[in-house]
C-alpha cells in the first residue's frame, strides 16, 4: 500500500487529506506553534483569547533543561562542549572556590555559542576539499 497524503492536526486526531500548512504563530503561554486558523479557532473561549503569540519566526531558541536542576540551558562550555544552566554556573564556582582551580574561561552564552557553531558549519573545510579532491 502507498503512502497517502493523510496528516494529523494538533487540534484533532483525526485524519485529515488537506496539506499541512506553515505554522505562522508561536503561542507563548501554550508553548505551541499554529497556522494562523487554528490559531484564531483555539483561542476563541475567553480564557484564551488573552494568550501572548508571536511569529513563529520571532520564537527564541530553545536549548533543552538541565537533568540535574531542572533550568533551561543558558551557557555553553566550550571546552567540554557542555551546555550548562544557571545553577551549573553557580555549582562551578562554589566547586572552584573549594578545589582552587581556576575556573573555565571558555563559557559563553548559549546563543552566541549556537550562532558561531552555525558559522563555523557554513565555512568550507579545506583539507576536507583536498581528500574529495585525491579520492
Amino acid at each position: 500500500m502507498g503512502r497517502d497524503d493523510t496528516t494529523y492536526t494538533s487540534r484533532q486526531q483525526q485524519p485529515t487529506t488537506e496539506h499541512p500548512r506553515p505554522a505562522e504563530l508561536y503561542c507563548i503561554n501554550d508553548k505551541t506553534y499554529f497556522c494562523l486558523d487554528h490559531y484564531r479557532d483555539f483561542h476563541q473561549s475567553t480564557i484564551l483569547q488573552s494568550h501572548m503569540s508571536i511569529p513563529a519566526r520571532d520564537k527564541p531558541l530553545t536549548f533543552g533543561e538541565c537533568g540535574t536542576h531542572k533550568k533551561r540551558f543558558e551557557f555553553f562550555n566550550t571546552d567540554q562542549c557542555q551546555p550548562l544552566c544557571s545553577q551549573c554556573i553557580v555549582m562551578g564556582d562554589m566547586q572552584q572556590a573549594r578545589t582552587g582551580e581556576p575556573m573555565d574561561k571558555r563559557i559563553l552564552r548559549i546563543e552566541d555559542a549556537y550562532t558561531n557553531a552555525c558559522a563555523e558549519a557554513a565555512s568550507e573545510d579545506v583539507s576536507l576539499t583536498k581528500k574529495k579532491h585525491v579520492i
